[in-house]
């Protein structure tokens, strides 16, 4: 009887110890992600950056949350003057890892990068930063 608990203990620590040594599942966006840095690129070849954004300590307090049951819940904060104004809003979502894109609503972002702790995408903005005929984008880099 000894022999079978201490068979099933070492089993059920083993089994633990493997969970925590098994990669994080890279291919779901759920979860509460933090923005690190927004940049706007070109749409020419989306990699030439003409300015980034550092959020300030007002916009730290913003948590983007994609739930597993197709919610993405923004808790946004936003430096107005010398207000820290905070805007809260649940939408629907779906990610599609095939294509690499996740559906907000109506907008489509594409998913650059996508591991445990971190989120790039990148969206068309409605402006041409740059006057070279072509709309540029927003480049979103989100960590957990």
């Amino acid at each position: 009887m000894k022999r079978i608990l201490l068979a099933m203990i070492l089993v059920t620590a083993l089994s633990c110890r493997a969970d925590q040594d098994a990669p994080a599942e890279t291919n779901s966006v759920a979860g509460i992600w933090k923005m690190e840095k927004t940049s706007t690129v070109s749409g020419a070849d989306l990699t030439t950056v003409f300015s980034e954004y550092l959020p300030d300590d007002c916009k730290q307090k913003s948590t983007y949350e994609f739930t597993q049951d197709g919610k993405y819940i923004v808790k946004d904060y936003n430096s107005i003057g010398l207000e820290c104004v905070h805007v809260a809003e649940t939408k629907s979502d779906t990610y599609h890892p095939a294509e690499n894109k996740l559906f907000i609503d109506t907008t489509e972002p594409k998913v650059l990068e996508l591991t445990a702790s971190r989120l790039v995408v990148i969206v068309e903005d409605d402006y041409n930063y740059n006057g070279d005929g072509i709309s540029d984008y927003l480049k979103y880099i989100f960590r957990k």
